[in-house]
């Protein structure tokens, strides 16, 4: 049997015992390509390196399909951005992995795990594990680079290299060699042309379309998993990202002004030079954190990942006070300040109303906007302050006035 029969083999077993994936990889043209180590797809084609295949056991083709779907559903083809490929290819096998892992199917034990460091990929996002990943090749060449300079100064200063001790070699060094799964994301379209963001916008409405048939057919079947089910729904009826609204809601509390440079691009086309808006700078803004005994270590990260977040992208001084039951304390920041330290106090129960009390006690004027950070817990809300307030939940709850977001 050739490789590429092998290749549709594999294809037809995942269409008859896991179609969702079996469905997605069917659209896509095979491409044999000795110059790969193992197998790729950038959403379009699967290519395949013949001598992989063919050495590929049976019961491990039909995992490798998934793989490349999986991939491809998560849409890695169009989020690495400037990220380095290799290590980007290894976050998204550790995520793709740890998930087909969860659903039952046969990994083999060589194909990279989060457990190798202390990661969880169906936990975590690729972009996150790729964070993690770059911090780690960082200090293990911190680590070298120091182990080095040590056995230069040991040996009387030669300048000769010294061997590096065990685990300390070049970030990646002894991983590269072998696959971290059955086969590697590339970016569409594999050529290497830069797509602009409305093509990028393009390319996923596309993989959103193909995802939700492949859904589909394998829902018909009897055979979408609950987890893949809830997936689809959020792609059929998507929420937009909270990260997004908060944004849109820091803009609209912004100070705006005009300026002619740069010019209003939406008219320059016609021949006119309109003053473009300016959004960038904030007045005061009161972030209220809640401290709460319901609040983890988690979620105050999530926390101070925002506040470091508006502080990068807007000229403001921000006010952070923190409550339970009662207003705990306080802490005043500026751009200056990052990157943040954080002094949360607290762990008691949940009141809303002493953070905007606090707010009427001490300020000499209203916020331009204040922002609460927390899990809605509570039924004990203030009035209206008739300025914009922004609640941002770790949970589905609703608040009574303002707008709320959740995570």
């Amino acid at each position: 049997m050739s490789a590429t029969d092998k290749i549709r083999k594999a294809r037809a077993n995942a269409l008859l015992d896991r179609p969702f994936y079996g469905a997605v990889s069917m659209a896509w043209e095979l491409v044999e390509d000795p110059t790969c180590k193992t197998l790729w797809t950038d959403g379009k084609r699967l290519g395949f390196n013949p001598q992989y295949v063919e050495g590929l056991k049976a019961h491990f083709g039909k995992t490798a399909i998934a793989h490349e779907a999986k991939h491809v559903t998560d849409m890695h083809h169009l989020r690495r951005g400037d990220r380095e490929p290799e290590t980007w290819n290894e976050a998204c096998d550790i995520v793709v992995n740890d998930q087909l892992d969860s659903e039952g199917f046969d990994l083999d034990p060589e194909w990279l795990r989060g457990a190798k460091y202390g990661l969880d990929g169906t936990k975590i996002s690729a972009e996150q594990a790729y964070a993690f990943l770059m911090n780690r090749k960082a200090q293990d060449k911190a680590k070298q680079d120091q182990q080095q300079k040590q056995d230069q100064q040991g040996a009387g200063g030669d300048k000769g290299q010294a061997p590096p001790a065990p685990g300390q070699g070049e970030p990646g060094e002894g991983e590269g060699d072998a696959p971290s799964g059955p086969g590697e994301i590339r970016d569409y379209p594999s050529a290497g042309e830069k797509l602009t963001e409305a093509e990028i916008t393009q390319a996923k409405n596309e993989t959103r379309t193909k995802v939700v048939q492949a859904a589909t057919q394998a829902k018909a079947w009897g055979k979408l998993p609950g987890d893949l089910e809830r997936m689809i729904k959020e792609i059929v009826d998507p929420r937009m990202p909270w990260q997004e609204l908060l944004r849109r809601f820091v803009q609209r509390a912004a100070k705006n002004d005009y300026r002619f440079f740069p010019p209003n691009r939406r008219h320059v086309a016609a021949g006119l030079y309109l003053p473009s808006v300016r959004s960038d700078e904030l007045g005061s803004v009161v972030i209220a954190v809640d401290t709460s005994g319901s609040i983890g270590e988690a979620e105050l990260n999530k926390f101070s990942a925002e506040i470091s977040g508006i502080l990068d992208a807007y000229d403001a001084e921000i006010t952070v006070v923190y409550f339970d039951s009662r207003v705990c304390g306080t802490q005043h920041f500026n751009r200056q300040d990052l990157p943040l330290k954080l002094e949360p106090q607290g762990g008691g129960g949940t009141d809303f109303i002493p953070a905007m009390e606090w707010v009427d006690a001490e300020m000499e004027s209203p916020p331009d906007c204040m922002i609460y950070l927390t899990d809605l817990c509570c039924n004990s809300y203030p009035n209206d302050p008739g300025f914009p307030v922004l609640w941002v939940s770790t949970t589905e709850r609703e608040a009574p006035f303002g707008e709320t977001v959740h995570m």
